[in-house]
């Protein structure tokens, strides 16, 4: 389950605000909160993860209440990503989470500093592969993946960090003396 933060602005005149949400493409609202006329921003949580919400902001005035547009916002939290390591490749493959998500973007750091990246356009495959290859022995490497939305913005997710590549020591050295 996820929280985000929802801002707006009150109507000039409103006693309080109701707040109200439901999922992208439902017809039933539901209440989330009712606020004082002062509060312009509320933390909402217990919304489950990767799904698009709608929320709409109601202002309570005396002469009869007004609603806002509809607002969306996604919940976005990091895809499960499986990471294969070989010889001086490594591998990526995660499930794209929704219909709403614009691109990901893989990006490879090497010793703190972003040294490649892959981006995935939408519409996604599934799953969304990918390899980065050309990894050296003695650096460490780390995978962050990149959400962007334009319902929700942009999700950072630190993946996994690579262990330096391990070097193949020689199992027999034959020598020929002339």
């Amino acid at each position: 389950m996820a929280d985000f933060i929802l801002n707006w602005n009150a109507l000039w005149g409103a006693t309080s605000q109701k707040l109200y949400y439901r999922k992208k493409g439902d017809s039933t609202w539901f209440d989330l909160a009712t606020v004082d006329r002062q509060v312009e921003k509320y933390r909402a949580n217990g919304f489950e993860d990767n799904t698009v919400y709608e929320f709409q902001v109601e202002d309570i005035i005396s002469l009869g209440n007004v609603l806002s547009n509809i607002d969306d916002a996604i919940v976005l939290v990091c895809s499960n990503v499986t990471l294969t390591l070989t010889g001086t490749s490594l591998s990526y493959s995660f499930t794209p989470i929704g219909e709403d998500i614009d691109i990901y973007t893989v990006e490879l750091f090497k010793n703190g500093i972003s040294v490649q990246s892959q981006p995935h356009n939408s519409p996604f495959s599934n799953p969304v592969t990918g390899t980065f290859t050309g990894l050296t022995p003695i650096d460490t490497f780390k995978l962050r993946l990149k959400v962007y939305s334009s319902v929700g913005g942009i999700k950072y997710c630190d993946l996994a960090t690579v262990p330096p590549v391990a070097c193949v020591k020689p199992t027999d050295i034959v020598g020929t003396i002339s």
